[in-house]
């Protein structure tokens, strides 16, 4: 049986990469960049909720 572990795995390497862009990005306060951001914030929550619902655990 395959585990959800890489779902997870792959929720994770995506926070980092989003983390190590906002502190990349010289323009920040930017409202557009701000949106998209928190989008992308949401999205990944989402997928983690998702994910535990479906009985993956960390």
């Amino acid at each position: 049986m395959q585990s959800d572990t890489p779902i997870l795995d792959r929720v994770e390497e995506i926070e980092e990469l989003l983390h190590s862009l906002k502190s990349r990005v010289h323009d920040q306060h930017d409202p557009e960049f701000i949106r998209q951001i928190k989008s992308l914030e949401a999205a990944l929550e989402a997928l983690r909720r998702q994910h535990e619902a479906l009985g993956g655990g960390e």
